[in-house]
């Protein structure tokens, strides 16, 4: 049996769909009675409110019996506080508005009861100026106001042995349901229009790729291919040359920095800091005097013999016209390098396939944001369990009612 059994009638077994089981709580309530006992708690709170202002229409029309036997000063404090005191409980009344809802009324009375409570605290120094004039009639609203308190505080505890806690819970449970259902169907639908904006970009990734493969079996493509294999042999071939004057440089490079540093020679100190540089820089390739006269001290630098003997041997094997013919050829062949390059560059076949693969990133961009928010999407659906809601929803009814099922 269910945990509200004492409720129950026997009744045949009722397979519910989830859209009829507010209707059917709704009558489960009225099979209950609680539509009666409610019914009888409104009247009684009505009852006591309506008479809590005429209680205080009394209390404002009150008038002191003999005035004459108070200070004017403490006859306004007076009605400074009697006013105060009826715009209090005023605002009080006006907020006891009954919910239209069954199920809200748990909530709605203990709201009551927590601003009962305020009430008291915000009117504890109003009551007591007041008793001290017209005794009566503030006591008498105040007994009103503990009256109500009371009938309040008394339907909750009727209220506490009730099926409208569980009833609320299952319409909430319901609602939850079908936001569920609403925001599952509204992202699948987000996830499908995504597919849709993925299909285009990629049709239109697939014209760009078109285009490019078009662009590459044209003949100027060949020609700029021509190009470009021509720069590669060329910088090829610099390599080879520049290599060699590094090679050169560093193998007589502990000469040059003994010699640089003993003579202060600031072309050789240069050349120590970036040979290559500064040998296509050397126009007139004044190097070669200064290595001469690093030969004719070579003696004189204190380097290891086996080291001086290396380094002497490969001095002596410079010739200038040599290194005259390397630097113009590093220099020629990077002037070719250089035209070679900006030809390439500025070539229209590269320029319009460049073109279109900017607009291939940007598609592969635009493809990679849809396909994280359709990721986003995928993550919130697996997330989105509506059958666990309906699970929870079954088992509450099942509470209320045993011979009552819900359908799947």
């Amino acid at each position: 049996m269910g945990f509200f059994h004492f409720f129950k009638k026997q009744r045949e077994s009722l397979l519910l769909d989830i859209t009829e089981v507010n209707q059917w709580l709704d009558k489960y309530i009225e099979r209950q009675e609680m539509g009666t006992q409610l019914a009888i708690i409104r009247r009684e709170i009505g009852s006591k409110a309506t008479k809590l202002k005429l209680l205080l229409e009394a209390l404002e029309q009150t008038t002191l019996k003999n005035p004459k036997l108070y200070p004017e000063r403490e006859i306004t404090v007076m009605e400074g506080n009697r006013k105060s005191y009826i715009h209090k409980i005023e605002t009080f009344l006006k907020s006891l508005r009954f919910p239209e809802k069954y199920d809200d009324m748990k909530s709605f009375l203990e709201k009551i009861s927590e601003d009962i409570e305020a009430l008291a605290a915000d009117t504890q120094k109003n009551f007591f100026i007041l008793k001290e004039f017209m005794e009566t009639e503030v006591s008498q609203v105040a007994n009103k106001i503990a009256e109500l308190d009371k009938t309040v505080a008394v339907a909750r505890t009727k209220l506490e042995n009730t099926a409208l806690d569980i009833v609320k819970e299952v319409k909430q449970n319901v609602d939850d349901y079908h936001s569920m259902q609403q925001e599952i169907y509204t992202l699948r639908k987000n996830a499908q229009e995504i597919e849709d904006i993925k299909l285009r970009y990629y049709e239109r990734r697939a014209k760009i790729e078109d285009k490019i493969n078009n662009l590459k079996k044209g003949t100027g493509f060949a020609d700029l291919q021509k190009l470009i294999d021509k720069k590669e042999e060329l910088k090829e071939e610099l390599s080879k040359s520049e290599a060699k004057i590094k090679s050169l440089f560093s193998d007589i490079g502990p000469a040059l920095k003994k010699y640089g540093k003993a003579k202060k020679d600031a072309l050789i100190n240069k050349y120590i800091k970036d040979a290559l540089k500064s040998f296509t820089e050397d126009k007139t390739l004044k190097i070669t005097t200064s290595l001469k006269k690093v030969l004719q001290e070579i003696d004189k630098l204190e380097l290891k013999e086996k080291k001086q003997d290396r380094i002497k041997k490969k001095l002596e094997k410079i010739e200038d016209k040599e290194l005259k013919k390397i630097r113009e050829k590093i220099i020629n062949l990077n002037e070719e390098v250089e035209d070679i390059s900006k030809r390439v560059k500025n070539h229209s076949i590269k320029l319009n396939i460049k073109e279109q693969e900017g607009w291939m990133q940007s598609t592969d961009k635009d493809i990679k944001e849809e396909n994280d928010k359709l990721k986003e999407i995928e993550l919130k659906l697996e997330r989105l369990n509506p059958n666990l809601i309906k699970q929870k929803i079954k088992e509450k009814i099942k509470k209320l009612d045993e011979s009552v099922e819900l359908k799947k």
